[in-house]
């Protein structure tokens, strides 16, 4: 497994992670969703697609967790998807790594860039992806977790 890539910009390292720290991420990620749910609902769709990607990246972060890494580095949301997809691409569909990663860019020029920048569909779209990684997500912690 590789741990530091390029001079620790993009690195995780080892945890003690404990049951509660692995659920306590995963809950704030299911918490996100519903915030972009109903900022959905409100038509401010640049913040429901930046909670959106907030959700996937500590749904993201809870896997890390689960496994027993954390991020470090200047990158942490770049280790965070670099991490997951090559500890559980076989769980998560390719499409879903690229779309967190183009939601990951978009919200940066949301956030700091400009306004009104995202669709009502493109909303909709990511909030329902978000959905969708979020289980995908879950059932990877609980059925592991189960079988233990």
């Amino acid at each position: 497994m590789r741990i530091i890539l390029e001079e620790k910009l993009i690195s995780w390292e080892k945890i003690d992670s404990t049951k509660e720290f692995i659920e306590n991420s995963l809950k704030h990620a299911f918490r996100d969703l519903e915030v972009a749910r109903k900022l959905f609902t409100i038509k401010d769709y640049d913040w429901a697609l930046s909670i959106s990607y907030t959700a996937m990246l500590q749904a993201a972060k809870s896997l890390m967790f689960f496994k027993g890494y954390r991020p470090t580095g200047y990158s942490k949301h770049l280790s965070i998807i670099n991490f997951v997809k090559e500890n559980f691409s076989s769980n998560i569909p390719e499409t879903l790594f690229f779309l967190i990663n183009k939601t990951r860019k978009k919200r940066y020029q949301v956030v700091y860039e400009e306004i009104n920048l995202v669709s009502k569909d493109e909303a909709f779209f990511i909030i329902e992806q978000t959905e969708e990684f979020l289980n995908i997500v879950d059932d990877i912690i609980y059925k592991k977790k189960n079988k233990k």
